[in-house]
């Protein structure tokens, strides 16, 4: 069984790349940068993970109508899809929770879809 659920989760870390590679004009730099850090220790928690803090980056210095930024949430929307995927904990929790109070604010002050909305509000609510 342990096989199975080794399986399961490198699928979903490989779905999760395939989403950001095709959503993400930066993402070959921040794949690389992944890789040279975690190498074969990449899980879904470390890639929403990084994601929160790029768009902490872009919120630092400023930058709510960042390319990078819009595209994180965009994906993020997708990958929130519960009728495609069952990613609610990493997003709520590697994601989100990750970004702290002050960020998670301005994001969600900003235009989010119905997906990240609901992942929010949720989490909100376990606080």
């Amino acid at each position: 069984m342990h096989a199975d659920n080794e399986w399961d989760r490198d699928s979903d870390v490989t779905m999760v790349l395939s989403h950001l590679s095709s959503a993400m004009t930066d993402f070959p730099s921040f794949y690389g940068k992944l890789l040279d850090e975690y190498g074969d220790e990449l899980t879904l928690q470390v890639i929403f993970s990084a994601l929160s803090e790029l768009v902490k980056d872009a919120l630092a210095i400023g930058e709510q109508n960042n390319k990078t930024l819009n595209e994180c949430l965009s994906v993020l929307e997708d990958l929130a899809d519960e009728s495609k995927f069952d990613l609610y904990e990493e997003i709520a929790y590697c994601f989100f929770d990750n970004l702290g109070n002050e960020y998670r604010e301005i994001v969600k002050n900003m235009l989010l879809g119905n997906n990240l909305t609901a992942i929010l509000r949720n989490l909100e609510r376990e606080y």
